[in-house]
């Protein structure tokens, strides 16, 4: 590359392959607010549980497994507004680096991260304000130890994707899935010890 740029210093410098593409860039600037907005889709079901409303519900014949059914869903649709965007911004033309269906996965595994971590965090956390405090601030600190801005080794389970070498580094992906089951069903078991069994 430098005898490129020496003998033409106008040459364009072709991209390397541990170069953070558009999609990788994205994708790091998304994931903070992705699993921030976890915490704010959450803050209804925290205030039902603050105010005892949950034990109310539980008590009632609607089932709670689909009320908190409904809430996990509800939250796991955060990834929609920034998806719907991408979308427009590739149907006018605009490099958005990956395809739509690969931001789809994306998204969608990250809103289970956020959504897990939030879930678990209201159940713990009786004040909905303290979790959110907490929650929002273990996220910017791990999103960006993670390299959402930048990286911090030469590769991540992104920049894999965007190197098309993504099937050889699915430990990732696996791993972040399975700590999204794990909370959920943590939360889950205390969820229903405190108020289904009280109830």
């Amino acid at each position: 590359m430098p005898q490129l740029l020496l003998k033409n210093p106008r040459a364009k410098i072709p991209a390397q392959k541990n170069d953070r593409s558009v999609g990788v860039n994205v994708v790091g600037f998304l994931m903070i607010f992705l699993g921030m907005s976890a915490f704010f889709y959450f803050f209804p079901f925290a205030e039902d549980k603050e105010q005892g409303q949950l034990l109310r519900i539980s008590a009632s014949p609607l089932s709670f497994n689909r009320y908190l059914a409904a809430h996990f869903l509800f939250c796991l649709c955060s990834f929609v507004p920034p998806w719907v965007t991408l979308a427009v911004l590739q149907a006018a033309g605009w490099n958005i680096g990956f395809s739509i269906g690969q931001y789809a996965g994306l998204f969608l595994i990250l809103a289970m991260l956020g959504s897990s971590f939030a879930l678990l965090l209201h159940t713990w956390i009786k004040k909905p304000d303290n979790a959110n405090m907490l929650g929002s601030s273990l996220i910017i600190v791990t999103s960006t130890l993670s390299g959402c801005f930048y990286s911090f080794i030469k590769s991540n389970a992104v920049m894999n994707l965007q190197n098309g070498e993504a099937l050889q580094h699915l430990f990732p992906v696996i791993y972040i899935l399975a700590l999204s089951l794990m909370m959920f069903g943590v939360a889950y078991v205390k969820l229903r010890h405190d108020f289904v069994k009280r109830a």
